[in-house]
């Protein structure tokens, strides 16, 4: 499946918040280059069957393939009303594919396995009828802030990043509250 015009505009919003290269020493994730973990790059070479390499070395086309196989096709984002694709793309690739499911799922009020599947996109459309994708939008970001806030709550290290991570949910919310 080819990836379609809206995957390019959310890519492109995304990558303009992600920046390239950094290793900070409070980062869990580790090295990093626009957004796409060392631990990540090394997973998806092993299965293209390319040797390992420094996630600095990172090309714009495998950035372009990472994104969409681990962050755009997982939480099915090309399923999702824009600009709720936008949002849930923009934190699977903060958080995780998984992790931004659940953060979906707890706010649609389905179980929380991290896996968007028939009951998740039937629980987003019912939402979505009851409150418009304005109020699902909202609550998405709500439910984001009130996560950035739990893990300084259990790890205070990474406190480090609350002032990038709180600019960069601001960004994605005034980009998707000029889609609604």
């Amino acid at each position: 499946m080819a990836p379609q015009p809206r995957f390019y505009f959310c890519l492109d919003f995304v990558l303009g918040r992600e920046g390239g290269y950094s290793d900070h020493p409070a980062d869990r994730g580790g090295a990093t280059n626009c957004g796409v973990t060392q631990g990540l790059y090394d997973s998806v070479r092993a299965v293209l069957g390319k040797p390992q390499q420094a996630v600095r070395l990172i090309t714009e086309a495998e950035v372009r393939h990472i994104y969409e196989r681990e962050f755009w096709r997982p939480p099915k984002c090309h399923l999702m009303t824009p600009p709720l694709d936008l949002l849930l793309f923009d934190s699977a690739v903060q958080h995780g594919a998984g992790r931004a499911a659940k953060l979906l799922q707890s706010v649609v009020g389905v179980f929380q396995d991290g896996a968007v599947g028939p009951k998740t996109v039937g629980a987003v459309t019912d939402f979505e009828r009851r409150k418009g994708i304005a109020g699902l939008v909202r609550a998405y970001v709500a439910r984001r802030r009130w996560f950035y806030a739990d893990i300084i709550r259990n790890d205070p290290s990474q406190k480090v990043f609350e002032k990038g991570w709180e600019n960069r949910l601001n960004a994605t919310q005034a980009a998707c509250e000029k889609e609604l």
